[in-house]
């Protein structure tokens, strides 16, 4: 009796990994963004202020979603099984491959890593305004990234502006620190009021009106719109540090020379 149980039990065991081997795998469904990798080194998208996501329907069709801070596009496309990779070609011509790992898909672009998950992450969202509550909410030092106009972003260089660019924010004043490759910084500083949860400042620039607003968004990440009859500019910035910190390394600046 006993040998005829355990004839059943390795002919069952013998199915099941004949079904899981003849098993194709699925991968229909929406994923989303959940790592970015670069050198080895693990980060959280919302921290870039990035976001991905793309849906794989049964029929063959595709969206690929993008989130650059707060512009949101949406591609259509296809994808197919490739040697071993699923391949996606949009609409407006962007072509990807993503490699399965595990539960994961990998996607490769330039010596970076992005991590797409089915579970574990939520549904992509454009950043929404935090009100303040007072002006000094937004107090220490911020890193300008990105420059948005007319729904593109540009890298800042990309429009005049050569080096790195801070804003030091004190209570309303905001300071505009350039940091240029070669020679000397520069900055500029306006004084800020708070009008319905955002700092607001107004100025002329060569006979030409121009309303400044900075406003935090959820994701942490703060934005200077610069708004005139030419059009608006967005000034995407991430936090860098306090303004206690950003003395104590003036101070080691200082005996640095000194020295």
């Amino acid at each position: 009796m006993m040998k005829k149980l355990i004839a059943v039990f390795l002919v069952l065991c013998v199915c099941a990994m004949m079904a899981a081997a003849g098993a194709e795998a699925d991968y229909t469904g929406t994923w989303f963004l959940t790592k970015v990798i670069v050198q080895d080194m693990e980060l959280d998208p919302s921290s870039l202020g990035v976001g991905m996501c793309v849906e794989l329907k049964a029929d063959g069709t595709a969206e690929f979603t993008t989130l650059n801070y707060t512009l949101l596009h949406v591609e259509k496309g296809s994808w197919a099984e490739k040697d071993g990779k699923l391949a996606y070609a949009g609409e407006e011509g962007t072509t990807v491959e993503f490699a399965p790992e595990g539960e994961a898909l990998k996607m490769g672009m330039s010596e970076i890593d992005y991590i797409f998950e089915k579970n574990g992450a939520e549904p992509l969202k454009v950043p929404q305004k935090v009100a303040l509550e007072s002006n000094s909410d937004l107090n220490g030092v911020w890193a300008l990234n990105l420059i948005g106009s007319n729904e593109m972003l540009y890298e800042p260089k990309t429009l005049g502006i050569n080096g790195s660019m801070y804003y030091i924010c004190q209570d309303g004043t905001v300071s505009e620190l350039v940091v240029p490759e070669e020679g000397d910084p520069s900055e500029t500083y306006l004084i800020y009021d708070l009008v319905d949860g955002s700092l607001v400042a107004k100025q002329e620039v060569e006979g030409i009106a121009v309303t400044i607003e900075i406003v935090k968004l959820d994701n942490g990440m703060m934005v200077e719109y610069v708004s005139s009859v030419n059009g608006t500019y967005e000034f995407y910035c991430q936090y860098f540090c306090t303004l206690e910190e950003l003395a104590e390394l003036a101070a080691m600046a200082e005996a640095e020379v000194g020295q």
